[in-house]
């Protein structure tokens, strides 16, 4: 049985999350993930559950790496 490892995601592309997913599950894990694109999103997800890891695009339209580091 795969690793089951809980990711939070702090992307604005669909398909860069995806690819992020895919490259893990070859990883050899079972990915739970949430795509999050926003400061209040974010704050919710860390609110509602643990994560083993986040991964974060640096530079997005409404947020940004630096930002979701400062909470």
């Amino acid at each position: 049985m795969k690793p089951l490892l809980r990711v939070l995601v702090i992307e604005d592309s669909i398909d860069d999350t995806e690819l992020i997913v895919r490259e893990i599950e070859r990883g050899g894990y079972t990915v739970n993930f949430e795509r999050v694109e926003t400061k209040k999103t974010m704050e919710e997800a860390l609110a509602e559950r643990q994560w083993d890891v986040i991964l974060s695009d640096y530079t997005m339209p409404r947020f940004s790496a630096m930002a979701a580091s400062k909470r």
